[in-house]
């Protein structure tokens, strides 16, 4: 819906939903997305921002309401899960891989995984016009590469997110 322009009210509630519920360190993915929203709206920014802080407030609320009723106190578990995964020494609890097992796990699942990697600088460097609507797509991708790689702990699941730009 970002790049028809359309729905963007619904749009910034299913991301918003997604990263309350599911997991958040997938807003990384967003980012470049956001950004274009927000040079797009730019002209209606405060309005826009308030509109994304409601939602999000209104979403977390209620999980935070769910969990409440389920676990007898306030919880987030947003703020937990970030807590938890970010806190010095949590990488290595459950086993660490070289760099290279991401290297490795990509050629074997995605033996054309090379072609979706180097599908931005391509096109940089033969000046594509779509160049900026492909970007905010393919630009997550290596942010979320950036962040995982350097983590000691290595999981398959944790290349879900860039699946689908590949």
């Amino acid at each position: 819906s970002f790049l028809k322009e359309q729905h963007l009210t619904f749009a910034t509630l299913a991301i918003v939903a997604t990263l309350a519920i599911g997991w958040p360190f997938g807003v990384i993915m967003f980012v470049p997305v956001g950004l274009a929203i927000l040079w797009r709206e730019r002209a209606r920014l405060f309005s826009f921002l308030l509109q994304v802080v409601l939602i999000a407030a209104t979403v977390q609320g209620l999980v935070m309401l769910v969990d409440y009723q389920q676990y007898g106190k306030w919880v987030s578990p947003t703020w937990n899960i970030f807590v938890y995964n970010t806190k010095a020494g949590g990488d290595e609890l459950y086993g660490i891989e070289p760099w290279s097992y991401y290297v490795k796990n990509l050629a074997l699942n995605f033996n054309y995984v090379v072609l979706g990697i180097l599908a931005l600088p391509l096109m940089l460097l033969f000046r594509q016009q779509d160049f900026r609507s492909l970007a905010v797509i393919l630009v997550p991708m290596y942010i979320w590469l950036g962040v995982v790689f350097p983590r000691p702990h290595k999981e398959e699941r944790f290349l879900f997110p860039i699946y689908p730009p590949l």
